[in-house]
């Protein structure tokens, strides 16, 4: 009711009928009071004849209220009329019809609604006494209301220009108030803002609930020694102006934001860590709307504990055409089981759309800090997420900016978000920044993915277009290197998404797992494609042997892949490993798991170290176990292996398991590397035994030359 009530307020001062006409449908909603002001008192006060003509009548029979705000500025035009008659309502009692009409002298108005309501007959004469210097007449029981002579014209302008001139020489005074008067300048209408030109003013703006308009007519700065937090329920238009917010910050801007901020620049100096009470620096919640506004950080040196970001912490409402620029250093140092960062929003649940973030942030985890035995000493996972940490709305046509670097120690990151919620939408983004994290940690596992770490929602025709990487240093423990050129594990929609690229690990002694599009598929992914080289380096030598999973779209497939292309290259660099390197899934996972009309035109460049190192490698897949239709790969393969037991290459699958496989109208060329057909090996089980055989092209044929792939049916672009 709060929207109905201020619309109810605005429509009565400019005595707007038609739009009142259509809130006041019930009685609850024309019993509303404004602080001491019924809504027939109200309209005797701004002078709304149409109000008073269509709804007098009515609203004149009303006498139990619904009690609502105050607005300020209804009591300084009372203050103005009421003279000493002031005094009869310092205790928030209620001016009636009555009561109003003697005030402002209207006696036929006051002695109508005196017929209507006698015992307003006391109150009467003292107004008349008070505010006009009569005496009122009695006669047989009755009062006769003289004529009285209201304030000129002239004693209201020179007492406007008066306090004009007090408020603006006397700022201090300001903070006493309640709210901007409209002598500023502008009626707080959208196309007649009332002006802002101190730290005063804009602190008693944004304490008020009114909903009013105000303009910022030149810079500001905020000095956080005396800024007090408020919630923002107004419209502030920032008209290109500078907002200068002087750290260290205790406590976010705003506690909220219910109105409107827009065509605004906000630098921080100075802010130090994030504020503990809300774990963001310029609000804590937002359900109205940021436009067109323009936030720098300077020179960060930020040290968080918790779920935080920079901008705003969560928002049920619109950011547009926001751009927030960062740089310096941010450090993880929590006990939480997972700590999130996230640099515009830590979660949204609203709309994000057409905001651009640049970054240049070297970012710690905790993780990092070891102790003498190379154990890391810091507990639970940290993660960035370049635009938001968590979104559960919809992110639209938002990038990272070209130039933006995350440089990360034992600190994940999505380029977008970490974390895709099951019914949200990121749609039409871009990251253009590099992503590389390193981490000498003997517990932790580097993960980067180009657009989300997570997604459970729809990704839709977004694009990484930032070289990603990961490494790991320590020689200790077995972890896992994974990195996705859109996620990293994918239980939802993909569509229309694309890599191009470069996507990189680097292991001193882990495993490696690389997708073109992610990790792990649990969803659905269509039309989409790969261009960046895909590039495994495995160093370690002296350690038993790992096992790495590359794919053009996925490292492994449990879910379905159509209508994908890769030509990025694989690359492999690899000692004493096992590897399934496959152009579309490095393992295409279980019985449900489906790759359908998909293409392969990236070449295999496998360089290893060891004669112990196993290569299992399809122009498809590299081990299936469930379908693979409609597709072909034109693959080249350029190796040094010299063993042929160790490279088990097909022209689609490298292993299949045939019990569970079914591949059918599937094209390779015949002349580009695959050593045994379509299949380089099947394999069965047995009675707990395990029958190897070589593979065969049944349900596919090698093709002599592109050509003849082409008049296939199974051939796109």
């Amino acid at each position: 009711m709060v929207e109905i009530y201020n619309a109810i307020h605005v429509a009565v001062i400019r005595d707007d009928v038609k739009a009142l006409n259509a809130l006041l449908t019930d009685k609850e909603r024309m019993s509303v009071r404004y602080g001491r002001f019924p809504l027939l008192t109200l309209a005797y006060l701004y002078n709304a004849q149409k109000v008073i003509l269509k709804f007098g009548k009515t609203l004149e029979t009303i006498y139990d209220y619904t009690p609502y705000q105050e607005f300020t500025e209804d009591y300084l035009r009372f203050k103005k009329i009421a003279g000493k008659a002031l005094r009869l309502y310092v205790d928030d009692k209620v001016i009636s019809p009555g009561e109003i009409s003697a005030i402002l002298g209207n006696s036929l108005n006051t002695s109508r609604h005196l017929a209507l309501a006698p015992s307003h007959s006391e109150s009467v004469k003292k107004i008349y006494r008070l505010t006009h210097g009569v005496k009122v007449k009695e006669a047989n029981g009755k009062i006769k209301i003289p004529r009285s002579k209201r304030p000129s014209l002239m004693q209201f302008t020179a007492f406007a220009i008066i306090l004009a001139v007090c408020l603006l020489t006397l700022g201090g005074a300001l903070v006493a108030m309640n709210v901007v008067p409209e002598s500023m300048g502008g009626n707080g209408s959208k196309g007649s803002p009332i002006k802002i030109t101190s730290q005063q003013l804009l602190q008693l703006a944004t304490k008020e609930s009114s909903g009013r308009y105000y303009s910022l007519e030149n810079d500001l700065s905020i000095d956080l020694a005396t800024w007090q937090s408020t919630d923002c329920a107004v419209n502030v238009i920032g008209n290109g102006k500078t907002l200068t917010v002087n750290g260290p910050l205790t406590a976010p801007v705003f506690n909220k934001i219910s109105g409107s901020i827009s065509n605004l620049n906000v630098v921080f100096n100075n802010v130090g860590n994030a504020p503990t009470s809300a774990n963001a620096f310029f609000a804590t919640d937002l359900n109205g709307s940021v436009n067109n506004v323009d936030v720098t950080f300077k020179d960060l040196d930020l040290t968080f504990t918790d779920d935080t970001a920079l901008f705003i912490y969560s928002s049920t409402g619109s950011l547009n055409n926001v751009t927030l620029t960062a740089n310096g250093t941010i450090t993880e140092n929590s006990a939480s089981e997972e700590a999130l960062f996230g640099s515009l929003l830590f979660e949204n649940k609203g709309v994000v759309s057409d905001c651009n973030v640049n970054l240049k942030l070297n970012a710690y985890g905790d993780a990092r800090l070891m102790n003498n035995e190379g154990e890391a000493e810091g507990s639970g996972d940290a993660v960035v997420g370049g635009v938001v940490a968590i979104n559960n709305g919809n992110v639209v046509r938002t990038t990272i900016a070209e130039g933006s670097e995350l440089i990360l120690d034992s600190i994940d990151a999505g380029g977008i978000a970490v974390e895709n919620g099951n019914k949200a939408t990121i749609n039409e983004c871009v990251n253009n920044g590099t992503i590389k994290q390193s981490s000498p940690s003997t517990q932790w596992n580097p993960t980067v993915g180009g657009i989300t770490l997570r997604n459970s929602g729809k990704i839709l025709s977004s694009k990484n277009r930032g070289a990603l990487e990961v490494a790991s240093t320590q020689t200790k423990s077995e972890l896992s290197l994974v990195v996705g050129g859109i996620t990293t594990t994918n239980h939802g929609t993909i569509d229309k998404c694309e890599n191009y690229a470069p996507l990189t690990a680097n292991a001193t002694y882990g495993s490696i797992y690389i997708g073109g599009i992610g990790y792990l598929n649990e969803g659905a992914v269509t039309a989409s494609k790969n261009e960046g080289a895909l590039n495994a380096n495995a160093v370690e030598s002296d350690k038993k042997a790992l096992y790495h999973y590359i794919g053009g779209a996925f490292s492994f497939n449990n879910g379905s892949i159509t209508s994908f292309k890769n030509t990025g290259a694989i690359n492999y660099v690899a000692p004493k490993n096992y590897a399934y390197l496959g152009g579309v899934v490095g393992v295409n996972n279980n019985s449900n798991a489906l790759v359908d009309a998909s293409q392969n035109r990236g070449n295999f460049n496998l360089q290893v170290t060891s004669t112990d190192t196993v290569t299992i490698l399809g122009g498809i897949a590299g081990f299936v176990n469930g379908k693979v239709t409609n597709s072909f790969s034109t693959a080249n393969i350029t190796t040094n292996h010299e063993e042929e037991e160790d490279l088990w290459a097909g022209g689609i699958i490298g292993i299949a398991l045939s019990s569970g496989t079914y591949v059918s109208y599937n094209y390779y060329l015949g002349d580009q590397g695959a050593t045994l057909g379509i299949y380089a090996l099947q394999y069965e089980d047995w009675f707990m035994g395990t029958t190897y055989y070589a593979g065969t092209d049944d349900g596919a044929n090698p093709k002599g030359d592109i050509e003849a792939i082409k008049s296939s049916g199974v051939y796109w672009e």
